[in-house]
């Protein structure tokens, strides 16, 4: 997401860095502050502005989890998957059609990036683009509920500051809204639940139930 709005491809330039090349050499970088991208001069970064693409980026990942059933990680054989990507929605996948998810892997297996004018539209691409996955096999996956996130009034109209789920959408959703202190505040508390729940049930934090669903949203 941090690429498709700054125009930087990060693995590259933490490469680059880690050669010696100093950062204001990086052409990405040099873009993204308005200068020529194959010129030397210093930028004073601390009192330059760097200039983001214009549009809205929304992603979503895609894990084998057991919405019905608290996020509980599924595992299993992989009959198909199929993603289209376009113009406005790319995405990638650590496994493909006649694979599957060991049930000691991370149970995130796709992320997918939807682009837009505006957030509205970058909403709608992304909605198309989960209604056009198709995910066959022995897992259960969270598509179909992302896409019931997406189509929520409160995510329509960015509204929603903290989603932390538990179970079912209608049922389980807690929704706060809230000042940048605040979501701040909340999202540490969630984060702080999350890990003593794993220390009381002697288990990675990333098997306890919701962990991978504690979501954060603070404007500026």
């Amino acid at each position: 997401m941090t690429e498709l709005i700054s125009g930087v491809n990060l693995p590259a330039a933490q490469l680059q860095v880690a050669m010696g090349i100093p950062l204001h050499n990086v052409r990405g970088v040099r873009r993204m502050y308005g200068e020529h991208p194959d010129a030397d001069t210093p930028i004073d970064f601390e009192r330059r502005v760097a200039k983001t693409l214009p549009g809205h980026v929304i992603a979503c990942r895609i894990t084998a989890e057991n919405p019905d059933s608290q996020f509980q990680p599924t595992s299993g054989s992989i009959q198909e998957l199929n993603f289209r990507a376009t113009p406005d929605v790319w995405g990638y996948f650590s496994v493909a059609a006649q694979g599957g998810i060991h049930e000691y892997s991370d149970s995130q297996f796709g992320h997918m990036f939807a682009l837009g004018e505006t957030r509205e539209i970058a909403r709608r691409n992304m909605v198309l683009a989960i209604k056009e996955l198709s995910i066959r096999g022995d897992i259960r996956t969270t598509v179909e509920y992302l896409r019931q996130i997406l189509e929520t009034e409160d995510f329509r109209k960015s509204e929603t500051r903290i989603v932390h789920t538990s179970g079912g959408l209608t049922k389980h959703c807690m929704i706060v809204r809230s000042g940048p202190l605040q979501c701040v505040f909340s999202l540490c508390v969630c984060c702080f639940i999350v890990v003593l729940v794993a220390v009381v049930q002697q288990q990675p934090v990333h098997d306890v139930a919701g962990a991978s669903d504690v979501e954060a949203r603070c404007d500026d």
